[in-house]
């Protein structure tokens, strides 16, 4: 999970966001969808496994 997770910050991170006012914010909103994407695919699979 921890691999998943570097790829998707790393991508966010080369998004070009050289027009944004503040692009330290819009890297910090990013990150949060990140991780509650990642929470929910957590969920998911948490209801796959019990399930089997």
């Amino acid at each position: 999970m921890t691999s998943y997770l570097e790829k998707i910050i790393c991508q966010m991170w080369k998004m070009d966001i050289s027009q944004e006012k503040d692009p330290l914010l819009i890297h910090g909103n990013l990150l949060q969808q990140a991780l509650s994407r990642i929470n929910s695919l957590k969920k998911e699979k948490g209801t796959l496994w019990t399930q089997i």
